[in-house]
């Protein structure tokens, strides 16, 4: 089992992808506590469209792990890609609860707190786990940008331009310059909201309809939603 497991991985790191999935099944049926080769045949499941096998393989893995095992801050990511959100907190729960040394917490985080947002829901939380995040790594752009977007949640807009600008330090995403909009536009800057709207568009055209579907609806087309 483990040797199909390694040369599934490197199947996999070669775009192998139909030659690793084979081999991440052989792996399974022979060591069904295989947990990384489960968890690496979710993962391709999923992304092979198979989502019911995918949902299958993670079930197993809640059931069979410890709760503090490695696998499961993984497992809330792509609990996640499934929209299945309740599971998805689940998983983070135990990780984080059992990982607060770990190099990967910042990030566990950062992700925790970004799904809140995107839900909008227990906000005080989110906000935490997003300022938790950036004291970890305050060079990381993505932990600022999250921080933006739930200040922009909780309607403070001053706060949510500094984190946006923290974030454009290092890196100029287009999320990052439409959410730095939607606070200057807050904050009566409509030229700077113009601008940076312009900049996000220009860099990816489908912007507007992103912001959207990670959940934030109050915008639309660059303006507040009565």
């Amino acid at each position: 089992a483990e040797y199909k497991y390694l040369r599934a991985q490197l199947h996999f790191a070669m775009r192998h992808s139909d030659l690793a999935l084979a081999d991440f099944n052989e792996a399974v049926q022979l060591d069904p506590a295989h947990a990384e080769a489960r968890y690496q045949r979710a993962y391709l499941r999923f992304y092979a469209e198979d989502k019911q096998g995918a949902i299958a393989d993670l079930r197993v893995l809640d059931e069979t792990l410890p709760p503090t095992a490695h696998q499961r801050v993984n497992m809330a990511n792509l609990y996640t890609n499934l929209a299945l959100y309740p599971q998805a907190f689940k998983q983070f729960d135990l990780w984080i609860s059992s990982h607060r040394k770990d190099n990967k917490l910042a990030g566990a985080l950062n992700n925790r707190c970004w799904l809140r947002a995107r839900l909008n829901i227990e906000l005080s939380l989110a906000l935490q786990d997003c300022k938790d995040a950036v004291n970890k790594d305050d060079d990381n752009s993505a932990y600022h940008d999250s921080l933006g977007w739930i200040y922009l949640r909780l309607d403070d807009a001053a706060r949510a331009k500094k984190s946006f600008d923290g974030a454009l330090e290092n890196d100029l995403s287009p999320v990052s310059l439409y959410g730095r909009a939607i606070a200057k536009l807050k904050l009566n800057d409509a030229k700077g909201a113009e601008a940076d709207f312009a900049k996000a568009r220009a860099k990816e055209p489908k912007i507007d309809e992103k912001i959207r579907q990670y959940g934030f609806t109050f915008v639309e087309e660059g303006k507040p939603s009565s």
